[in-house]
């Protein structure tokens, strides 16, 4: 058979051929098959019609051999039945769709297959020397369907992997969908759903997530292979480079797909078809692996062989009478030296006499004018728009400068005869030297067939060998060792496996024989303990009613315990305010709750006391409001005995402090010292045991002014106009009982009338969410629970429960400011107005130093007009009066926390004072509250520069110029810092 001559990669695709086909056959004679099976099996088949298709024509030297690409495009139809797998395993969810996505890509197949067939039936039948093929120039569409159905396929399969795959990481907590879109956290949750639907992919979690998974990459292989497939068409990469992508990467998907479906499958597989099956694979993938290493190393030796005679050729060149080897067919004199094509041709030497030079013109034309078509289209494709004619003189152009190299393997069509041809120069002359293409494909063949052989005899040794030799050293031992668990599975306990091989087949029998026995006998005893268990269960029950009682008793004393410490802690909590413009109310709701001799009680550790003060002197004092609201550390107990202790010193420091009209003679700051001071020493008596957390707020009621400490109490709520935010942003004192490294700092703040503020414990945030079943993490949670109730108690208390589970103790202390008692406030006010409406004038005169001087004078005598002191601050700071700034801003803090547009002068006059710590702070609490403020982002760059923070000014600035590309003064501190980093 001279037409048969088998090349470099036909060892492989006969690899591809005996998997596929194996699988094939093994899913198509299962006894029971589910839809998935069926449709999978039909994809095998494809990918067999496909392998065996390119096997054929790689052996077949022959025209006839081009009609190959009529059985290789079966594979397509595969696809379909693939895309179809991608719908019915595990199990089909969309019936309706899956149905009409089938039935659209098998028309589809068909027409572009009878398209296919009409366009190739009378086509030029066409030699590629680089992959040794015949084959059409045809087939671009079908290319395209084939990389869709890949595409489809990944998709569905991508879909499920998402579908079955659980997600219990840390985007958990923001992947419930919003309400609205128009918010942060529909951002946040997109972005979590993103990230988390990666994880699901990449590690999937259960069987059928793993298996959607692990068939998605391998259809991600193929679709490399089938966007190979449109470029070669194209002429994108040469067919060499295809071939041989297609022969390996295809030997290891077919076997990749293989094991994933052994290891997944929907049907129960045996031990011995896992065992044969991925067996057989493997080998086939090394003997794979073998042949293409062999057969680079023969078509070396062939060269190295051709090299030798050219190289003997060129010393009798020179002679009179050359020597011409008998394997050499022709030596050509090339005009044009080494570029690929040359317009004219010397023959030197001819084996066959009816050759010509001629001959390689015209073979040379041809192939040339077909390169330059390729090209054509290529180009022509990125260049719509660029005239045709001028697309076609760059294709020849690009493809008359190509050029060989010297002594590498080229190929030739000479009016029909192929050869194999080699350049070399000699005498400043560029000579070829033509062999013929038989010859080469002879020694080729030689050897691929002894590696087929190979390969067919390793298939039929582990197909019908394999079998036997495992039978009896591991399926006998496994079947032996199965139908004894199914016998005890059927209530069999006398059932003993025979142990033939002590191996590990032969450990497990072993072990299972023992554990039957311990069965058996764990049943006997428990047949003589159920003869006596009547006797036994009234013993028992004797000594368990016995226990209970005692149980009981101590119970009743303890509740007894809870009540009486429940009936010592009710009077301490109590709202004392007598005020009408500052009013306070509380609720309390401890955890722990109880019922001695039919009345109910409630124990724990959060207090709340209210109650009223008298400051300065006998005819010339303010009225002050007191709340406090504290949370002793422990449970029941020792809970309320901090509480307990709290609200004996509490209510005895304000009834010394109110008693008997008493007037105090001090200020709110010194008497919030003292209080302090007193419960610091009683609770650091106990040595650490009792500790507990509490806010003291002090209110003025004629204008609202609150001083207040925090000992490591939840932060404090002020509700104004609709909208709720935290008073404090840090801690300031560690809780009562316990040594603080901070320095003792009473806190300032205004309360305007219909300002409402809040004080809790963290009861109110410890809730266990229903969806996670976890401890709510969430500060602000709060915030729209107050905002949402408008501050109201009870509706506070029923939003908290409603979200969740509420795990601790919970007290809520509401302090509201109707209105100012108005003492001389009128006045005063009215002098404040028309100081600040002076100040405006002055301004809009621009006499700055006379606004300066009238309004820091009534700054220093009253601090509370936040308009008039917004307005010195912004005149401070234009007249670079840089420390009056920092003094007034950080008044106005005090007095409105909550207000932070101030804070950008403050962080630029606190760096021209030198105070670039503090600076470095107050441009951080800036841009928390304006992210994206540019002017923000370019002082806290500079005063990261200043602090030597390259990287973080750095950081900074590259955030500003992402902004505002242009922004000059962010490119001179961005070159500033090139410079200090370099």
């Amino acid at each position: 058979m001279e037409w048969f001559k088998i090349s470099y990669f036909a060892p492989g695709l006969l690899v591809d051929l005996i998997i596929t086909l194996t699988v094939f056959l093994f899913l198509s004679f299962k006894k029971e098959q589910s839809p998935a099976n069926r449709w999978l099996s039909l994809f095998f088949l494809g990918e067999a019609c496909l392998a065996l298709a390119y096997f054929l024509s790689y052996s077949i030297l022959h025209e006839f051999a081009a009609f190959h690409r009529y059985l290789s495009c079966f594979i397509v139809l595969g696809n379909v039945c693939l895309v179809a797998f991608s719908y019915y395993y595990p199990k089909n969810e969309r019936p309706k769709e899956a149905k009409l996505v089938i039935y659209f890509f098998l028309s589809m197949y068909a027409l572009t297959y009878l398209h296919f067939i009409y366009n190739t039936i009378h086509a030029e039948k066409t030699y590629n020397f680089e992959s040794h093929i015949y084959t059409f120039d045809f087939g671009k569409e079908i290319g395209i369907l084939h990389l869709l159905l890949y595409l489809v396929s990944a998709f569905n399969f991508i879909r499920k992997t998402l579908r079955y795959s659980e997600y219990t990481g840390f985007f958990t907590k923001w992947l419930k969908q919003p309400k609205t879109i128009f918010s942060f956290y529909y951002l946040q949750n997109l972005i979590a759903r993103f990230l988390s639907s990666w994880v699901k992919f990449l590690v999937p979690k259960g069987n059928y997530a793993e298996a959607s998974r692990n068939f998605t990459l391998a259809i991600i292989l193929h679709i490399f292979i089938a966007v190979a497939n449109v470029l070669v068409k194209n002429g994108s990469i040469s067919y060499y480079l295809y071939a041989n992508i297609f022969v390996l990467a295809t030997m290891f998907i077919v076997y990749y797909i293989t094991v994933v479906y052994i290891n997944h499958s929907l049907e129960p597989t045996s031990f011995m078809i896992k065992l044969i099956g991925i067996t057989l694979g493997m080998v086939l993938l090394i003997l794979g692996y073998v042949a293409n290493v062999t057969l680079t190393e023969v078509e070396n030796s062939y060269d190295d062989k051709k090299r030798l005679e050219i190289q003997f050729l060129q010393q009798t060149l020179s002679s009179k009478e050359p020597q011409f080897s008998k394997n050499i067919s022709y030596v050509l004199l090339r005009k044009n030296g080494i570029k690929m094509f040359s317009q004219h041709y010397t023959m030197i030497y001819q084996r066959e006499p009816s050759l010509k030079s001629n001959d390689f013109s015209v073979g040379d034309k041809k192939l040339k004018d077909k390169l330059v078509t390729k090209k054509y289209q290529s180009i022509n494709q990125n260049y719509d728009k660029t005239p045709k004619d001028q697309i076609f003189r760059k294709a020849k152009n690009h493809i008359e400068k190509r050029k060989l190299r010297l002594l590498e393997r080229n190929y030739r069509n000479a009016n029909g005869n192929f050869f194999v041809f080699y350049l070399f120069a000699f005498e400043s002359k560029i000579y070829e030297v033509g062999f013929s293409y038989e010859n080469y494909r002879e020694t080729i063949h030689n050897s691929a067939q002894k590696l087929i052989l190979a390969m067919l005899v390793s298939t039929a040794f582990i197909l019908f060998v394999f079998p036997i030799l495992f039978k009896k050293s591991i399926v006998t031992p496994l079947r032996s060792l199965l139908k004894g668990v199914k016998k005890v599975n059927r209530g069999n306990l006398e059932v003993q496996v025979p142990i033939k091989i002590n191996d590990e087949i032969g450990y497990l029998s072993t072990s299972f024989n023992s554990m039957v026995e311990s069965i058996r006998e764990a049943k006997k005893e428990l047949q003589m303990h159920a003869e006596n268990l009547e006797q036994k269960v009234e013993e028992r029950t004797q000594e368990i009613s016995s226990k209970m009682q005692e149980i009981q008793n101590l119970k009743i004393q303890q509740d007894g315990d809870y009540y009486l410490t429940s009936l010592l802690a009710k009077p301490l909590y109590y709202n004392a305010n007598k005020s009408k413009t500052i009013l306070t109310d509380f609720v309390i709701e401890q955890k722990k709750q109880f019922e001695f001799r039919k009345k109910k009680g409630e124990l724990g550790g959060d207090i709340c006391v209210t109650g009223n003060l008298r400051i300065g002197k006998p005819n010339n004092y303010q009225r002050y409001v007191v709340a406090m609201n504290g949370d002793a550390m422990g449970k029941s107990m020792q809970g309320a005995g901090g509480s307990l202790v709290m609200g004996v010193v509490m209510n005895s420091i304000l009834s010394r402090s109110a008693a008997n009209d008493r007037v105090l003679d001090t200020t709110p700051e010194d008497w919030l010292t003292d209080t302090y001071k007193e419960i610091q020493s009683v609770f650091k008596s106990f040595d650490g045991t009792m500790v507990i957390s509490a806010s003291i707020f002090v209110i003025a009621e004629e204008d609202g002014n609150i001083s207040f400490i925090n000992a490591e109490h939840p932060f404090s709520v002020l509700y104004r106009d609709g909208k709720a935010s935290f008073l404090e942003n840090k801690i300031y004192l560690r809780k009562f009982g316990i040594d603080s490294e901070f320095s003792f700092e009473i806190k300032k703040f205004k309360l305007l009338p219909g300002d409402i503020v809040l004080l809790g414990s963290d009861g109110k945030d410890d809730i266990r969410l229903p969806e996670t079943a976890q401890v709510n993490e969430d500060e602000t949670l709060f915030l729209q629970s107050v905002e949402d109730s408008r501050a109201d108690l009870p509706r506070i208390i029923d939003i908290l429960k409603s979200s969740g589970e509420l795990i601790d103790d919970v007290s809520l202390l509401r302090i509201e400011c109707k209105e100012y008692t108005q003492k001389n406030e009128t006045a005063t006010q009215k002098s404040m107005e028309d100081q600040y409406l002076l100040a405006k004038n002055l301004v809009s005169e621009e006499k700055l130093e006379q606004a300066f001087d009238l309004m820091y004078d009534f700054f220093e005598n009253n601090k509370t007009h936040q308009k008039l002191n917004k307005l010195l601050a912004l005149i401070s700071f234009k007249l670079e009066k840089y420390q009056n700034c920092i003094e007034v801003i950080n008044t106005y803090k005090e007095n409105m926390p909550e207000e932070k547009d101030l804070l950008y002068y403050l962080s630029i006059a606190q760096k021209k004072q030198g105070l670039f710590e503090a600076a470095l702070e107050t441009a951080e609490e800036y841009l928390q509250q304006y992210p994206d403020s540019i002017r923000g982002l370019i002082t806290l760059a500079d005063i990261q520069r200043i602090q030597k923070q390259e990287l973080d000014a750095r950081n900074t600035i590259v955030r500003v110029l992402q902004l505002d590309p242009k922004n000059k003064m962010a490119q001179q501190i961005f070159s500033i810092l090139q410079k200090d980093i370099s």
